[in-house]
């Protein structure tokens, strides 16, 4: 038998974002980033979750998001929602390394 839950996925700190921001354009870059991390987020939980999970914030069409995630999961035990809680990080990890390496290199190609 199964029970929804309500998960709520926040992506952060924010203030470090915030706060390391010299000029209008590092604060616009950490946001969109933070953007780009919830829309992943959201994206991966669709498209590997669709029987268990429904995602509620951020709708598929928005261009930019808060750092937040809102989905409704069916689940048998609350260890099984922390086990997806712990895989939807270790891919957002992934995703974060991949997204790093791929912006150095384009500021390299830059120089």
């Amino acid at each position: 038998m199964s029970v929804d839950y309500l998960v709520l996925c926040s992506i952060g700190p924010v203030q470090s974002f915030i706060s390391q921001a010299r000029k209008l354009h590092d604060l616009y870059a950490g946001s969109r980033m933070l953007s780009t991390f919830a829309l992943h987020v959201a994206e991966w939980l669709r498209n590997n979750h669709t029987d268990e999970t429904d995602v509620i914030f951020p709708a598929p069409s928005l261009d930019s998001a808060p750092n937040r995630v809102l989905f409704r999961l069916a689940a048998a035990s609350d260890a099984e929602v922390r086990m997806l809680c712990l895989t939807c990080e270790k891919d957002l990890r992934m995703f974060f390394d991949s997204f790093a390496q791929q912006q150095l290199a384009s500021a390299l190609t830059e120089l």
